[in-house]
């Protein structure tokens, strides 16, 4: 993300952030009763704050898809192949291929059928079982 996405980014937290404020020590004070006004602040007024806000957001996004993936493929197939998407388009569809003709279902032949069917009897005694 460059400088001026940032900026975009910090603007849009500090309008939504609004008139919230920070405090600067840990909560258990309040038990103590040392805690005063001095011990907030205004977030929208904290350039550190507004900062570390949007860092810590895009930093919890994931990265985009094709940069996970670059690594691999430069590993799978080297960078010439790599950067020719027709030819990693061609692999795909051959291997598609290659896959739906060992999975798909073979018509079964009609001898095999029949003699199944009929208990295991041959071509022969089919046509005397049947007459």
């Amino acid at each position: 993300m460059n400088e001026e996405q940032k900026q975009a980014v910090r603007d849009a937290v500090t309008s939504a952030l609004g008139h919230a404020y920070d405090c600067q020590r840990v909560w258990s004070a309040w038990d103590v009763g040392t805690m005063s006004s001095n011990d907030f602040s205004l977030v929208a007024e904290d350039d550190e704050r507004l900062n570390d806000i949007p860092d810590a957001a895009l930093a919890a996004m994931p990265a985009p898809f094709q940069a996970r993936v670059q690594p691999r493929m430069m590993a799978c197939f080297g960078a010439e192949i790599a950067a020719d998407a027709q030819e990693r388009n061609h692999r795909f569809l051959e291997r598609r291929w290659n896959w739906s003709r060992r999975v798909a279902p073979r018509p079964a032949r009609r001898t095999s059928w029949w003699t199944t069917s009929m208990g295991g009897r041959s071509g022969t005694s089919i046509r005397k079982w049947a007459a």
